[in-house]
């Protein structure tokens, strides 16, 4: 048998979810695993030929560019050709638009869907008369009319899917993301003056890194917050703090440096009003972390005794912080144990390999 992860323009997270999963499946030697990318000249092809330099890749260059339109086009092409129809072949999509647009009956029991979480949701919701919204209708109702094989990283994305289109997607699981296992880690026996918060992310008004700056500009503790990633706010907010010493600003780091700096930082914040599911918060945990974070997909499933899970307002945000300043080092240091912990536990490739494996054999 052969399994074959398909993805359309991979985002950097993505990328490191396959390459961490996909390495940790083909440890079987009963089944076969391989990657291909349908790709846009928007991606940064560079950066996926250095993701995948260890994994059997085929690479698919798209003229027309990929987007709702693009998967629309092949969702009407789809009723008369099937483009995925390999023998003794298993198809895992990335993408539930992806997957709706590219498969018709004839191979509809060979295939999983994978939802990443569902990003659109507002603006769907706040604009129900939109083409693309529409357009995104038709391709999850097909999903439920074929009975898609489904999975979803986190339950709150169905619940969204559900909520807008009025589509159950009865036929899903939930399987979370994971990182790689190899990851350096913080050493627990570090004692430091110094409490190091991390923000990884877009710098715009969903991540709230603003508010995020505004509530340490208040602070007087003895913290240093870093950030890393690129947007909309970014140069304001560089202008707004040249006299805070205290904030660095580092711009769009490449994702394989950031994760090498992991552990030299003890905790790790985020504050969006949404989120799919986070690979920088699963990547902080995996390398011992502590966590702040709003209330976003599953994220209350994997903070225990490893931080905080926080109203989305300043007070509560500067309540939570304050609590690791009230707290001495060996309580700090125990937390970001259980962030290991929980990870490994939980979110590891090996723990969701797993499960993907057992949908994989229920769909033979």
């Amino acid at each position: 048998m052969k399994v074959i992860h398909v993805v359309c323009n991979p985002s950097t997270g993505v990328l490191s979810l396959i390459t961490s999963l996909v390495a940790e499946q083909s440890k079987s030697k009963d089944v076969k695993f391989s990657l291909m990318v349908i790709y846009d000249k928007t991606i940064n092809i560079n950066e996926v030929d250095s993701s995948f330099v260890n994994f059997d890749v085929k690479k698919i260059y798209s003229p027309l560019k990929i987007n709702t339109i693009f998967y629309f086009v092949f969702y009407i092409l789809s009723r008369f050709f099937t483009f995925f129809n390999q023998k003794n072949t298993f198809y895992h999509f990335h993408n539930a638009q992806m997957s709706a647009a590219f498969l018709n009956k004839k191979n509809q029991n060979n295939s999983l869907i994978t939802i990443h979480g569902f990003p659109a949701y507002d603006s769907f919701m706040n604009n129900k008369k939109s083409i693309v919204r529409k357009l995104h209708f038709l391709f999850f109702k097909r999903i439920l009319l074929e009975r898609l094989i489904v999975s979803s990283v986190d339950y709150l994305s169905l619940e969204k899917i559900k909520k807008c289109f009025g589509i159950d997607l009865t036929n899903s699981f939930i399987v979370p993301n994971c990182c790689n296992l190899n990851l350096p880690t913080v050493s627990s026996n570090e004692m430091r003056n110094i409490i190091k918060f991390v923000f990884i992310g877009a710098i715009d008004e969903n991540k709230g890194i603003s508010k995020i700056v505004d509530v340490f500009n208040q602070l007087g503790e003895n913290y240093e917050l870093y950030i890393f990633g690129s947007g909309e706010q970014l140069y304001s907010l560089i202008d707004n703090n040249v006299d805070n010493k205290k904030i660095f600003f580092f711009g769009n780091v490449q994702r394989s440096e950031v994760l090498k700096l992991l552990p030299l930082f003890d905790v790790y914040i985020s504050f969006s009003h949404t989120e799919g599911f986070s690979m920088s918060f699963i990547e902080a945990l995996a390398s011992g972390l502590s966590v702040i974070t709003t209330d976003w997909g599953d994220v209350r499933n994997y903070i225990d005794n490893n931080g905080y899970v926080i109203n989305r307002n300043e007070e509560d945000l500067k309540r939570h912080i304050l609590k690791f300043f009230e707290n001495d080092r060996d309580i700090l240091n125990e937390m970001k144990g259980e962030s290991i912990k929980i990870f490994q536990q939980n979110l590891s490739p090996l723990i969701v390999s797993e499960q993907y494996q057992v949908i994989y054999e229920k769909s033979k």
